[in-house]
């Protein structure tokens, strides 16, 4: 992560490649949402890492469903104005045990 960004953990059940410079000025070019924002986690860096986890219910109802993830890292400059928005490749995961 960089100096003076914010880490954000995307989890969605669907994957919209939407390239992020369509969705913010500050996209990074190349950079792509791969995950829907269903579920949004802040993710506070800490000495330039990030970990990403997100707790699912042990109940059956939520075996075989698949889910995406990524992470997003918001830089940020003077005053606290965003001046990078870039992503990590996606994930695709499916719930259970195997």
């Amino acid at each position: 992560m960089a100096p003076n960004s914010l880490g954000f953990g995307l989890f969605g059940f669907t994957t919209p490649g939407t390239p992020l410079s369509v969705l913010h000025p500050a996209g990074g070019v190349g950079c792509t949402l791969l995950a829907n924002p269903d579920a949004i986690l802040l993710l506070p860096p800490n000495v330039g890492n990030v970990v990403n986890q997100f707790a699912i219910p042990p109940n059956t109802a939520f075996a075989g469903l698949v889910m995406h993830n990524q992470v997003l890292q918001i830089e940020l400059g003077p005053a606290s104005s965003i001046t990078q928005i870039a992503s990590s490749n996606g994930l695709t995961l499916r719930i259970g045990a195997f």
